[in-house]
């Protein structure tokens, strides 16, 4: 099987010669296997590995994005951030939340806000045609995920993102209670940020010629061991949306999936309600995001994808453990419905090896360079 056709038919559970996997990490992790492998580009090394899936993204074509010096660069919406080096690898903190002081509607004459057209949406169906034989997805995950193709000049923002996206240019705190009590400036940004985003969106998948196999979504409802929102809340404020994404989606041919970290069990069976396809990513640490208490509670509903956690089992667990989890999502769901990968980017705390033990272990990882 292609790596489209192995994706395609594990979503709908229709048999596999192999789990499709995925490939997220830091950039730091990404050079780190280029070197470990003897490859060179990030291309060389998902086919290396042996990952199914590919990204595509309008290009940014907007008002450049100002460098302040010191690491500290602009964003879309004028948020700035800098450059931090951490444990694990390098992750961007926020210096400057444009939206932290608007207090009232009136402020957002005064804050910088994106527009459809700083998007260039007209080479997607040529970025698709250049991945042939792999399964093409729609969206952003992210600027440390080597996913993405080199060469924009700015990222594109993640959709929905209304929990995540929001913190960035208001606070987290300010976000999650501006969500909870329905804050009027709150639910101005994120009807503004639903209508820039759907727009630029269908603008894109309008341009892939249906090429386009996956909507990839992304948002923010999990901690550790709950929901960061009630299923309430949920339903009052954010369903609405999401059952419009998931919508255009399809509507243009795609299976859809959304990014998740944490445990958002609670939610599954809304999302399925929705009609979401994948659950991307799934913690297993998380409460309740046990693979094998996913599986029996919502097989054959949803598709899984991620599953192999960053807190134990890849940082800490032998080469041997790592092969035997993968071992037991391919029991477990022999004719598909799980796309084996990361519960999130790859760290600088686990082992090279461990990594490819786990692509060794779905069964994607060539010897060498064909």
């Amino acid at each position: 099987m292609t790596g489209r056709e192995r994706f395609l038919s594990c979503v709908r559970y229709g048999g596999v010669d192999r789990p499709p996997c995925s490939f997220s990490a830091t950039w730091a992790v990404a050079r780190s296997l280029m070197a470990a492998l003897g490859v060179d580009g990030h291309e060389p090394l998902l086919r290396r590995l042996g990952v199914d899936m590919r990204f595509v993204s309008p290009r940014y074509v907007g008002p450049p994005l100002r460098d302040f010096g010191g690491g500290v660069a602009e964003g879309l919406w004028g948020e700035r951030s800098r450059a931090v080096m951490g444990p694990c690898g390098e992750f961007r903190e926020m210096t400057h939340m444009p939206y932290a002081g608007v207090d009232d509607l009136r402020g957002f004459a005064e804050v910088r806000f994106p527009s459809p057209d700083w998007f260039d949406c007209s080479r997607i169906a040529e970025d698709a045609d250049e991945l042939g034989g792999h399964a093409v997805a729609l969206g952003y995950q992210g600027a440390s995920n080597p996913y993405g193709r080199p060469g924009y000049s700015a990222p594109v923002p993640a959709a929905p993102d209304y929990i995540n996206g929001p913190a960035r240019l208001m606070g987290r705190e300010r976000a999650l209670v501006g969500l909870a009590l329905r804050d009027p400036v709150y639910m101005e940004l994120m009807d503004r940020k639903h209508e820039l985003l759907m727009a630029v969106y269908e603008r894109a998948l309008k341009a892939g010629k249906g090429k386009v196999d996956a909507l990839f979504l992304a948002d923010d409802l999990g901690g550790q061991e709950a929901t960061l929102i009630s299923p309430e809340t949920f339903d009052g404020t954010l369903a609405g949306r999401y059952r419009d994404f998931i919508g255009l989606g399809h509507r243009y041919g795609a299976v859809v999936m959304m990014h998740m970290c944490g445990s958002v069990r609670a939610l599954l069976p809304r999302l399925i309600g929705l009609g979401l396809d994948v659950l991307d990513v799934v913690q297993p640490e998380a409460g309740g995001m046990g693979i094998e208490s996913l599986r029996e509670a919502f097989h054959g509903r949803i598709a899984f994808s991620g599953t192999m956690g960053l807190q134990r089992t890849l940082p800490f667990g032998t080469e041997d453990e790592v092969r035997g989890e993968v071992g037991l999502r391919r029991r477990l769901f022999p004719e598909g419905g799980i796309i084996i990968g990361p519960s999130n980017n790859l760290q600088g705390d686990i082992p090279i090896g461990n990594i490819l033990a786990m692509y060794g272990a779905v069964g994607g990882l060539k010897a060498d360079m064909d």
